[in-house]
């Protein structure tokens, strides 16, 4: 959203603890997985010292993937970008930008001239019976999505891809580049929504979109980190000693009942965000039937993490794995990234669209 199009490039999804590349190949309506890598960003005891790690990373993951080119797909997500719904009585094209600057005013959490709004407007609504606000029935409305960063986020981002030797050619939000790829393979039912819940290493993403609206998004702090800094804490183990029995099946589904207890309190905080958001979307948004929950990214490959969510939320709950429908050939570079850990590469696919 932040940048152009026209190049043929790769998704480059940066996050705290990994950096993740996916290019897909597509013919037709169909997508293929043509290379795909991840690689850990090896911790540091200061900025400095995590700036160049994450650098070294990408420039590993790149080349291990075997990638040709330069130009990458980036996103951008957290508390200070925002991605939200616009709906305003019909609009004259050369008033719609003003008010979508002055709706960002509302909401952002800095000055607009500290950053970047950007907007795409979606096919006219008709109003409905009912409807507030003195609002006609058959009344035409502008609707769209805006996003928004600061120029810092954005500088910080291009100048990490710029320092590995690469060119960020597109920079979208990690929310969009999930509707991305939730809205290319996964099938809405008439008068139901989708709530996706993306968990990576420093924030989650909540999408919920239904076929016939606009989709809402939010970004919540409670993220991978931050619960296993919660047991880390609680059990006297350092988050490292955390993350190592959490990839044990053993320790994590309950052979160690401790931990997985001290897991499910954890998941509190986030459970929490995840039902305010859907009753908030039902109250204020769209008034569709939520009844599955979708799990991706790296922390839903924890194993019991799914079944703890499940057993609080009233909706039921799947993990979502964008390359089920995806083809990736054995003899793709990083084909086993892929069929091990698929849920986690789910912005870095949904990026990877975003070029072709």
């Amino acid at each position: 959203m932040f940048g152009w199009n026209g190049y043929k490039g790769f998704g480059l999804d940066i996050g705290t603890s990994a950096v993740k590349a996916v290019q897909l190949q597509k013919t037709g309506d169909e997508y293929r997985v043509q290379a795909a890598w991840q690689t850990e960003i090896v911790p540091a005891g200061d900025p400095e010292g995590y700036r160049r790690n994450t650098i070294e990373a990408i420039r590993e993951c790149v080349a291990s993937a075997k990638i040709k080119s330069r130009y990458a797909v980036c996103g951008v997500s957290g508390s200070e970008v925002i991605v939200r719904n616009f709906r305003f009585p019909e609009l004259p094209e050369e008033e719609i930008e003003p008010a979508v600057r002055m709706e960002a005013a509302q909401v952002c959490p800095f000055e607009m001239e500290q950053g970047v709004v950007v907007y795409h407007q979606t096919p006219f609504e008709t109003a409905g019976a009912g409807e507030s606000g003195g609002t006609a029935v058959g009344e035409k409305k502008t609707t769209g999505i805006l996003a928004a960063a600061p120029h810092k986020i954005i500088r910080a981002k291009q100048m990490l891809v710029k320092s590995a030797g690469f060119h960020c050619a597109i920079l979208e939000t990690d929310s969009l580049a999930l509707l991305n790829g939730l809205r290319s393979y996964q099938r809405i039912p008439p008068g139901q929504a989708l709530v996706l819940v993306n968990v990576g290493a420093k924030y989650s993403n909540v999408i919920i979109t239904a076929g016939d609206g606009i989709p809402f998004m939010r970004d919540l702090p409670h993220a991978g980190s931050t619960m296993i800094e919660q047991v880390a804490q609680e059990s006297q183990m350092t988050p490292e000693q955390v993350r190592a029995c959490l990839r044990e099946p053993r320790q994590a589904a309950g052979g160690n009942l401790e931990l997985a207890g001290r897991l499910k309190g954890a998941c509190q905080n986030l459970l929490s965000d995840i039902s305010e958001t859907i009753r908030y979307y039902k109250a204020h948004i769209g008034f569709a039937q939520t009844e599955t929950v979708l799990v991706s990214g790296g922390f839903s490959l924890v194993p019991g993490f799914l079944e703890f969510l499940g057993g609080e939320l009233p909706e039921s709950v799947a993990r979502w794995n964008p390359f089920d429908q995806i083809p990736c050939e054995k003899q793709v570079t990083g084909a086993d990234w892929i069929h091990r850990c698929g849920p986690g590469f789910a912005v870095a696919a949904g990026l990877a669209m975003r070029t072709l």
